[in-house]
C-alpha cells in the first residue's frame, strides 16, 4: 500500500514539473479501490456463474455424446441377447433331434427282443 500511494505521489511531482494537470483516473487506476467484502461476494458469485455457464455450454454438446453411447451399448446388448437366444434355440433343437434318434433305435431293439423272446416261448410249447 505505501508502495502505490509513494508511485501517486511521483506522477503528481512530475505532472507538476511539466505543468499539466493529473487526473483522477490514472490516480484511480494506481490507488486500489477499497471494495466491500459483500460487494466482493457479489463480483465473485457472478464470476463463478460465468464459469458455470460456459461449462454448460460445452457439456451441451457432450450430452449428445451421451446419448450416442448409450443407444451404442443397448444396441450391441440387444445383438448379444438376440445371438444367445438363437444359440439356445438351436441347441435345443439339437439335443431334442439327438434323443429322438436314440429313442427309435431303442424300440426296434425293444420291439425285436420281444419278438424272439415270443418266440421263444412259443417254440417251447409246440
Amino acid at each position: 500500500m505505501e508502495k502505490i500511494e509513494t508511485k501517486a505521489e511521483e506522477i503528481k511531482k512530475e505532472a507538476e514539473t511539466k505543468d499539466a494537470e493529473i487526473k483522477d483516473e490514472t490516480i484511480a487506476e494506481i490507488l486500489p479501490k477499497k471494495v466491500s467484502p459483500k460487494k466482493e461476494k457479489i463480483k465473485k458469485n457472478k464470476i463463478y456463474k460465468r464459469m458455470e455457464e460456459t461449462k454448460e455450454s460445452k457439456s451441451a454438446s457432450k450430452k449428445g455424446f451421451n446419448w450416442l453411447k448409450i443407444v451404442s451399448v443397448a444396441f450391441i446388448l440387444g445383438c448379444i441377447l438376440g445371438l444367445s437366444g438363437t444359440a439356445f434355440y438351436f441347441y435345443r433343437q439339437y439335443k431334442k433331434a439327438i434323443t429322438t434318434q436314440n429313442i427309435t433305435p431303442n424300440k426296434e431293439e425293444q420291439a425285436k427282443k420281444e419278438a424272439q423272446s415270443i418266440t421263444e416261448t412259443i417254440g417251447q410249447f409246440m
